[in-house]
């Protein structure tokens, strides 16, 4: 759910144009990050409206009410970056629906991020990062979604121990994985993210998207064969 496609000013400079995109594509999760556009609180509510995401981030400077607003309108389409945001008010936030994707650089400890978990269940997405398997296992069983890269030193088989806890919860990058380890996580019901750095031919590709159909998510931004991605779409995976 968590690996979106993010417009920008460059493609999509306005709110018609981000409601055009998306009614072209409606099955891709599109997003947008308030900091590129600084759209007032009616555009942002406009692109709620158009199912388009919206990530908000502290330096954004949208008060508690205009936060809460959003929420109400959106639910899980507003999603919250917690650096800089106080406890209580994440804590408040997730209990009205909204989500949140966390890492333990955004200056919260273990403990913190556990009550974020309780509260926001799968709509509280964790960045594995340095967090151990024991950590993750243990939000995994509180409801948490997990996103694992290579390089957070995880090795394949606390991966695939972790992707048999939290199955579609657990999204992992292709990157740096061989095509055999890549299908053990998709046995345990892992998501794959495919995209730049990945090892996986164009036919590999549309062999497991055959067989795993959405629970693989491939990025337009590193395959520009338009034919091809809506091909892969049309067999099931989840283009963003």
């Amino acid at each position: 759910m968590y690996h979106l496609k993010f417009l920008t000013k460059d493609t999509h400079p306005n709110v018609q144009d981000i409601a055009n995109e998306i009614v072209a594509h409606p099955n891709r999760p599109y997003a947008i990050a308030c900091s590129e556009y600084n759209f007032d609180q009616v555009k942002i509510k406009q692109l709620l409206g158009s199912n388009c995401r919206i990530c908000i981030h502290s330096t954004d400077n949208f008060t508690k009410p205009n936060i809460k607003e959003f929420i109400t309108i959106g639910k899980t389409q507003v999603n919250l970056h917690p650096k800089d945001f106080l406890e209580t008010d994440l804590l408040n936030y997730l209990d009205k629906g909204t989500s949140l994707i966390i890492s333990t650089q955004d200056g919260f400890d273990l403990f913190q991020i556990k009550k974020f978990v309780k509260k926001g269940k799968e709509n509280t997405f964790l960045l594995a990062g340095n967090l151990n398997e024991q950590d993750l296992t243990d939000y995994l069983n509180d409801g948490a979604s997990v996103l694992i890269k290579k390089e957070d030193g995880l090795n394949a088989f606390e991966i695939t121990r972790l992707a048999e806890v939290g199955g579609s919860r657990i999204n992992i990058y292709a990157n740096g994985f061989s095509e055999f380890r890549l299908k053990k996580f998709l046995e345990a019901k892992a998501i794959i993210t495919i995209g730049e750095g990945n090892n996986l031919s164009p036919t590999s590709i549309q062999a497991l998207t055959r067989q795993y159909k959405n629970q693989i998510h491939i990025s337009s931004a590193h395959f520009d064969d338009q034919v091809w991605l809506d091909k892969m779409e049309n067999l099931g995976a989840v283009i963003i």
